[in-house]
């Protein structure tokens, strides 16, 4: 930490509340002076203990350059100090500018701000691994050297410096407006339409008219016949304004031109702007999709990849035709600009869908904007994190605009296609969401940030995130909602109980409870969100066998009626549910036994899917207690044992599979429990569910032992299928009754999302699931015969 930070920071509030708005005020003349009197007296302090502190004194000279005192002399005397004594680059360059401010504004002395520019590129060269930097300061300085060498008279020299400029910074509006116009009127065409299209890229049409006006006059000269990426800056500014260039009229003006384009299609058929430009007049002057749809085409098939926003157009016409925008596909520029404009116009579509229940759309938006989202993102990195980008991406706040919206669109992407946040796409969304906040700092990537690394269940970056936002929480309490304050330690205690780290969880627990309880935050939300909390620390006790204290937490945060008044179903269900285990885990079974059935007793009926969950898990428990032993420990310890030999079963031997799989059920239900389950490792869940009759009509009955592999997010299921048919004797004249059954096997992807449609049969998966589910099962069976 500067030594000095405090009175920096004392000076930087003292700065922001000066105010020289208001002319011939003698009250705010005298706030002023004195306000910049003790700005000069807290940089006199530092400067005393410190003579070349740049900071103060770049502040010394922000404070001379003010109204109050306008010292030149004394400007240039600290610039000249920083430059003797200090070796920090960005200090050198505010000095270098400093001083050309001076010579030019204040002493017009031309001469010598070209040599002080001279100078400036020196320390700029000699920038190490910081290649932004250094772009952007080149760009700059090579900017003002060739406005200068303009204004002497020197276009040779000034030309030479404006296409420096534009190979370190390319999208410096004034820049690309001043050298653009130069070279247009030099006729150096090809220079010029590099510069007047980046500027056309980010003006206003009117703003375009001081250059489109002059290529008008070239074209209609025959001057721009191999220069069509000119007379396209024209046409769209004359087509927006068609008065400004003479017209009566957008009628007269595209009478005039149209045909004109029609013939270059005809006689020149590989010229792409031409084919670009009759089909903008066909979609925007003649609402005629088809035509603009197939002329765009033509355009892509000659330059073969996506380098502006035109694509936007092309799919646009191509949804008036109902083509899934998915099949259009062109290698796509770097320009990570360009890419983020694209991202977040498809986001935006992608919600707007989602928003009206057209999930086909939406997930059409959502992986177009996937797509461009990563090349952007492989633009931009490439940038700022090696020597191969290109300078068109200095960008920083754009690249931390790409990684929050990619981060979204990943997340909606993993979602539509594979039900669940737990795949490393979405780790990446977690990661690419902290590298955009450390690349330029906003909220949104900090909130997408935790959410996502939440759902991915990613607890290293979700500590990381948090703890972020809660250094950080000031600054942006005026623009959150009341409640995410905690939310943000419902995501922390989470991340907390994923990484086991129990003291810090409880830490967090007490200080969200007394915030809440001693601030009065009744508010429905807010309530829920600390429920929340809390059940992630009762979890954690509960899973550390910590059931004494959890008795105390839970009896403790139930006895303030604020839970229960407003949100009663939650409060009381979990109240039961964490007494319940507590209970249980102390072998009191009377007293579990108890609040179990207040569970299945009060909640039977309820509409909440996660209290349905709770009364499941309180019916399975009474089950075990009535059964006097508990099957889920069963499946445990049949997972830890270790045969000595291991034994082939194969899966095609399905007669003798069916005997294994009705032992096994009878091992881990002994036929009282109707399902027996467990987590044998944090990535592997094994259950067992016995004769779970189809339907209320069919005698089908359904019998399967699954294994679920969370990190792969696959599904293995054993199933065994039980029914009856009857026999007729000879004639007809006598029946019987015939047990059949049916041994198969499934494979599941998205288990925990209860989808329907993600199950593929044994015989049509691939060779590699097939071998992982002989092995597990030989696995398996290896185990039963040796417990």
């Amino acid at each position: 930490m500067n030594k000095f930070s405090d009175e920096l920071n004392h000076i930087i509030a003292l700065y922001n509340t000066l105010d020289f708005s208001k002319e011939d005020d003698l009250l705010s003349d005298i706030e002023n002076k004195n306000t910049c009197e003790n700005i000069l007296a807290i940089v006199q302090t530092i400067l005393s203990k410190e003579p070349n502190h740049f900071e103060a004194l770049l502040w010394r000279i922000r404070i001379n350059n003010s109204p109050v005192f306008s010292n030149t002399s004394a400007i240039q005397e600290d610039c000249n100090l920083i430059l003797n004594t200090s070796s920090d680059i960005t200090s050198r360059l505010q000095a270098y500018d400093w001083l050309i401010y001076i010579y030019l504004e204040k002493l017009s002395l031309n001469d010598i701000a070209i040599e002080t520019l001279e100078d400036k590129l020196i320390d700029v060269g000699g920038i190490k691994d910081n290649r932004a930097l250094q772009d952007q300061a080149f760009g700059d300085t090579y900017h003002k050297l060739a406005y200068l060498h303009q204004e002497k008279g020197d276009e040779t020299e000034a030309i030479d410096y404006y296409l420096k400029s534009f190979k370190h910074a390319p999208k410096m509006v004034s820049r690309n407006y001043e050298g653009g116009l130069l070279l247009l009127e030099l006729e150096r065409f090809d220079e010029a339409e590099q510069l007047l299209s980046k500027h056309f890229d980010f003006a206003e049409p009117l703003e375009c008219v001081g250059y489109t006006e002059k290529i008008e006059e070239l074209f209609n000269r025959g001057k721009l016949n191999k220069h069509w990426n000119l007379f396209n800056l024209f046409y769209p500014t004359a087509y927006e304004m068609p008065t400004e260039f003479g017209y009566k009229n957008r009628q007269e003006f595209v009478a005039k031109y149209l045909p004109v384009i029609i013939n270059e299609t005809e006689k020149n058929p590989t010229n792409a702007i031409a084919w670009r430009m009759l089909s903008n007049n066909y979609y925007f002057n003649d609402k005629n999709a088809k035509k603009g749809f197939d002329n765009l085409t033509k355009y892509y098939e000659i330059v073969k990849e996506v380098k502006d926003l035109a694509i936007e157009r092309y799919y646009d016409t191509a949804e008036d035709l109902n083509i899934d925008l998915r099949s259009i596909d062109f290698p796509i520029y770097p320009d990570g600009a360009i890419c983020y404009n694209i991202l977040t116009t498809y986001l935006e579509k992608g919600n707007e869908a989602q928003d009206k229940n057209d999930h086909f759309s939406a997930q059409m938006y959502y992986e177009t904007a996937k797509k461009y989202g990563l090349a952007g993102y492989q633009a931009f990195n490439n940038y700022f994190n090696s020597d191969k980008g290109l300078s068109i991406n200095n960008e920083p706040h754009t690249f931390a605009m790409l990684c929050n919206n990619l981060g979204i669109v990943i997340k909606q992407v993993s979602w539509y296609q594979h039900k669940s946040y737990l795949n490393d796409e979405c780790k990446f969304a977690s990661d690419i969401h902290w590298q955009g906040y450390q690349v330029s700092p906003f909220w949104e990537n900090l909130d997408n940030g935790m959410e996502i690394s939440w759902r991915n269940e990613n607890d290293l970056n979700l500590e990381k995130f948090c703890l972020e936002v809660l250094s950080n929480f000031d600054y942006y309490k005026n623009i959150l909602e009341a409640e995410k304050w905690y939310q943000v330690m419902f995501y922390l205690i989470t991340a907390y109980r994923q990484s086991e780290k129990y003291e810090e969880a409880k830490q967090i627990y007490e200080q969200t409870i007394r915030k809440f309880e001693e601030s009065g935050d009744e508010h429905k939300t807010i309530v829920s969100i600390v429920l929340d909390t809390a059940i992630v620390y009762f979890n954690f006790l509960m899973a550390k066998g910590l059931h004494n204290q959890s008795l105390s937490y839970v009896s403790d945060l139930f006895s303030n009626p604020a839970y229960q008044k407003m949100q009663s179903e939650k409060a009381e269900s979990f109240k039961y549910y964490f007494m319940a285990h507590a209970y249980l885990g102390l072998n009191d079974k009377n007293e579990a036994q108890k609040y179990f059935k207040l569970i299945t007793e009060k909640f039977a009926n309820t509409q909440l899917a996660y209290i349905r969950d709770v009364v499941n898990d309180a019916k399975s428990n009474l089950n075990i207690i009535n059964a006097g032993q508990n099957f889920d420990e069963v499946v445990v310890a049949l997972y830890k044992t270790q045969p000595k030999r291991i034994l082939d079963y194969p899966l095609k031997a399905k007669e003798e599979n069916v005997k294994y799989l009705k032992q096994m059920l009878n091992l881990v239900t002994n036929n009282k429990m109707p399902s027996s389950s467990a987590w044998v490792e944090k990535d592997m869940y094994i259950g067992f569910e016995l004769r779970k009759k189809r339907t209320e009509i069919e005698e089908i009955y359904d019998s399967f032992f699954y294994i679920h592999l969370k990190s792969e997010d696959l599904g293995i299921r054993y199933e065994l299928v039980e029914w009856q048919d009857i026999e007729s004797g000879f004639l007809g004249l006598s029946k019987k009754i015939v047990q059949r059954n049916a041994f198969y096997v499934g494979f599941y992807t998205a288990y925990e999302s209860n989808a329907s449609d993600t199950r593929t049969e044994f015989e049509m998966a691939s060779e590699h699931l097939q071998q992982k589910a002989q092995y597990l099962w030989k696995e398996w069976v290896n185990k039963m015969h040796y417990l």
